[in-house]
């Protein structure tokens, strides 16, 4: 068995309800989706816990840090009720920042997703006067950078 990392670091991969939460504030109880990382690999997917649960893609974006802006990728066909422990979904396998949305049983739910061989040590940066932006950590191929990024939930997409 691979070893895998859940990533619950507070911007990594916060799982967030689309409701009035701020980012950053855990998601209440009830959360079947977890993001998982192979620490090896560097390949994310996310993963059903818990109770049987339906599950849907709503979004998938990539960040790109050189033009600093979220891109849509094609979200991955998953319709179906799930057990405990099974993948839903293989998110990526190449190095970037991901930004996920799905449905469980129909409430909303989003995580960040950071896919790569190196992940930041620390990301706490000095707060931003803009409230458009979240602190995060941008892989590339052979580093990583914690920098601000534009908000998912406002420009993935756009």
């Amino acid at each position: 068995m691979k070893a895998a990392y859940i990533l619950v670091a507070r911007v990594l991969a916060n799982v967030m309800m689309l409701a009035p939460i701020a980012p950053g504030v855990a998601a209440a109880d009830g959360v079947h989706g977890a993001i998982q990382r192979d620490a090896r690999s560097g390949t994310v997917r996310l993963i059903a816990r818990g109770t049987p649960v339906k599950f849907e893609i709503d979004k998938l974006c990539r960040y790109d840090p050189e033009a600093s802006r979220w891109y849509r990728q094609d979200v991955p066909a998953v319709d179906k009720v799930l057990g405990a422990d099974v993948v839903v979904v293989e998110l990526a396998d190449s190095v970037g920042l991901y930004w996920l949305r799905w449905k469980e049983n129909g409430r909303p739910f989003a995580s960040m997703a950071v896919a790569g061989p190196v992940l930041c040590n620390d990301i706490a940066l000095a707060p931003s006067s803009r409230s458009d932006v979240i602190a995060s950590c941008i892989p590339l191929p052979h580093s990583a950078r914690a920098a601000y990024v534009p908000d998912p939930n406002i420009h993935c997409g756009q």
